[in-house]
């Protein structure tokens, strides 16, 4: 899958030489909200869905873990409510390490240091513009802050166009956007017959992010 974090060269070689090198196929949850190695992560190939868990059992994606992201095992470095799952969404290579190797590089090495910073920061605006999409008061308009984000995030440029790399159902829409199937499938006609988007194999192409944009201020 494309990525649009730089590699961090450094931490990428750390992690090959010293770290497990793990593949998985698709669909395959290799973190579960059980588990509790103390395992840090670097996604070298593939992409892996991230989900929560909250305490009445419902289950929320979060997002898109995509190559050249580092990661961590749930409650690694703090204790937090609820749960994290972490499952791919196509074959995936990672590099494993332990905590306490990783943390020990951290501190020895000032450009491993920064790179890591620099992924921290770029997952921390990633999830700014969740906030920012989660906190519009209408579906339709939630929905088009979502495909904005998607297409920032996970999008491969086409001409004008932006197609959205993450294949998605109705019923992954409906967990990101907190509205029915039923919902989804009518948002998305709209936006079809509109113009503003099309859909193939799961696939959803944003004809012109700006046209787009501009049902914002409509």
């Amino acid at each position: 899958m494309r990525t649009f974090i730089t590699t961090p060269e450094t931490i990428k070689a750390f992690f090959v030489k010293h770290g497990q090198r793990m593949h998985y196929e698709k669909k395959q949850t290799f973190v579960r909200a059980d588990d509790p190695q103390p395992w840090v992560y670097f996604l070298d190939e593939g992409a892996v869905e991230a989900s929560y868990v909250f305490d009445y059992s419902e289950s929320k994606i979060l997002g898109y873990f995509i190559p050249n992201t580092i990661f961590s095992q749930n409650k690694l470095f703090y204790e937090s409510d609820g749960d994290l799952t972490y499952t791919t969404i196509e074959p995936t290579v990672i590099y494993r390490m332990h905590r306490d190797v990783f943390l020990r590089e951290v501190d020895a090495n000032i450009q491993f240091m920064k790179e890591y910073l620099q992924n921290t920061l770029i997952l921390r605006i990633f999830t700014t513009d969740m906030v920012i999409y989660q906190g519009e008061p209408t579906a339709t308009r939630r929905a088009i802050r979502w495909l904005l984000l998607m297409a920032k995030y996970y999008g491969e440029e086409r001409g004008k166009a932006v197609q959205i790399q993450v294949p998605l159902t109705h019923d992954t829409i409906a967990n990101f956007l907190h509205i029915s199937r039923e919902s989804v499938s009518k948002t998305l006609r709209e936006f079809i017959r509109g113009g503003y988007i099309s859909v193939d194999k799961k696939l959803i192409t944003i004809q012109n992010i700006g046209n787009l944009k501009q049902l914002l201020i409509t």
